[in-house]
């Protein structure tokens, strides 16, 4: 019993093994008769006349996008604008309205002293507050910057639609006209 079994897997481990050598020198002669081909191919377009070839063509990637690389490129813009940091103290009334949003009620003037001139605004709900030179007013951070007889001039940082900081002046009149604004 052991040596028909012996004997079965010896002649199936020959048989494997002649099977392997028989296809790889198969595969060697394909390979010789592969390289026989292409040194005729080689030969016969040695014949072609040198009009008809192909120029030689080398591929450089210099100056060329990658293909594998997103063409999309997210670009961070760095603004120009420092704006002042915003404290954390509580806003008074007149900074949380707009600044033409003021109506002027009138004006103390003192002929001797004019840095000392007071004036009051209205608040569109009717308070009334007094503002001195100096003061802030608006939501853009204005300041009260001259006091005359007739008007107040408030001045103003703000951001233009270049995205540039500039400063703008606000004139509240004592008695504008129907045709004249707040702002200049």
């Amino acid at each position: 019993m052991r040596n028909n079994s012996f004997l079965i897997v010896s002649c199936s481990l020959f048989s494997v093994f002649c099977l392997l050598i028989f296809s790889c020198s198969s595969a060697l002669s394909e390979d010789k008769g592969a390289k026989d081909s292409g040194d005729k191919l080689l030969q016969e377009l040695d014949k072609i006349p040198e009009w008809i070839r192909p120029p030689d063509y080398k591929y450089s990637p210099i100056g060329k996008p990658d293909p594998f690389v997103s063409f999309i490129q997210v670009q961070k813009q760095e603004r120009s604008i420092s704006r002042p940091k915003k404290s954390k103290r509580i806003l008074t009334p007149l900074e949380k309205v707009e600044a033409t949003q003021l109506k002027l009620v009138g004006i103390i003037w003192y002929a001797d002293r004019p840095e000392a001139a007071l004036a009051m605004v209205e608040l569109p709900d009717g308070k009334g507050f007094i503002l001195k030179k100096g003061a802030l007013v608006g939501r853009s951070g204005g300041q009260v910057v001259k006091i005359s007889p007739d008007q107040v001039l408030i001045q103003e940082e703000v951001v233009n639609i270049l995205g540039k900081l500039e400063k703008r002046n606000i004139a509240l009149k004592l008695h504008p006209s129907k045709e004249e604004s707040n702002e200049q």
